[in-house]
């Protein structure tokens, strides 16, 4: 009826991800933030 802590976790978490998984997604979100922003700025200096 109750499952332990280690199952309840592996139901909640689902998959861990793998370190290739984390550095992917890190890099993305580095990328992406960088077109915004640079894209924000250029904008703004376009404007002047």
């Amino acid at each position: 009826m109750f499952n332990d802590l280690d199952e309840q976790i592996e139901n909640t978490q689902g998959d861990i991800p793998t370190k290739i998984e984390r550095l992917i997604r890190f890099a993305g979100v580095a990328l992406l933030s960088a077109l915004l922003f640079g894209g924000l700025y250029l904008g703004v200096v376009l404007l002047e």
